[in-house]
């Protein structure tokens, strides 16, 4: 929360004390991302498990919710979602989506990769962990506010970090994102690494923190499967 704060991405200029000069779309993009995984995850989560990215596939993978068979068909799915999007959004406005890191529009200067590998890994575990910890707990099974919380977590995010990495926290989605931004005149794709890499280190973090914040859980969990080796041993003996 207080590298939220610190990071927020709104300026806001009082020249004369009596106006304040704030761009509405600093505040319009996060809300509207925000809602649509809301909606998303409410609509397809009973399905799919409403992942929609590869680093919330591998963290959920690594706290052992998934089998690695499904880990894949995710990810190629998400893989080839993220492009057939980001050509969609070609087709209907003629203009190419694409992220890159923020460039100051006065000075022409780019922000520092690894500012932006930070902050891609930080709120790719925030999302992660949140995932992890409102959606495959049995603490937190049935509850109602998964899809809020998860798509609130985005939002902040986003929020946040829209002018330092762009806010993606997604590989699937920066792949994308970053091939079209080749295509581009004065576009680039050397900004892609940053991507993929800084979801995946977030994810892995919150992954392996599941073991470390659900003690009793994965204690019980545990205890659970060496009862039912012993039952099995048992009837192999009667």
């Amino acid at each position: 929360m207080t590298f939220a704060i610190t990071t927020y991405p709104i300026k806001l200029e009082i020249p004369d004390l009596t106006s304040i000069n704030i761009n509405e779309s600093y505040f319009i993009a996060p809300l509207a991302v925000g809602f649509i995984v809301i909606a998303m995850i409410y609509a397809f989560g009973h399905i799919s498990g409403g992942h929609f990215n590869p680093a919330i596939t591998l963290a959920v993978l690594i706290r052992k919710f998934i089998t690695p068979i499904d880990a894949m068909f995710f990810l190629l799915v998400q893989f080839s979602g993220a492009f057939a999007g980001a050509f969609l959004a070609y087709a209907i406005t003629y203009d190419l989506p694409y992220i890159e890191p923020y460039v100051d529009p006065s000075t022409k200067e780019g922000i520092e990769d690894f500012r932006c590998v930070l902050v891609e890994a930080i709120y790719s575990f925030a999302i992660c962990i949140v995932v992890i910890n409102v959606a495959t707990t049995d603490s937190q099974s049935g509850n109602y506010f998964y899809g809020v919380s998860i798509g609130m977590t985005v939002a902040a995010g986003l929020a946040a970090s829209q002018k330092i990495s762009g806010g993606c926290f997604n590989p699937a989605l920066g792949t994308a994102l970053s091939v079209t931004n080749s295509l581009r005149d004065e576009g680039t794709i050397e900004h892609i690494w940053i991507y993929i890499v800084s979801p995946l280190i977030g994810a892995v973090i919150a992954g392996y923190s599941f073991y470390v914040v659900n003690v009793a859980e994965v204690e019980e969990a545990a205890k659970m499967v060496r009862q039912s080796e012993m039952r099995q041993e048992i009837m192999q003996y009667q």
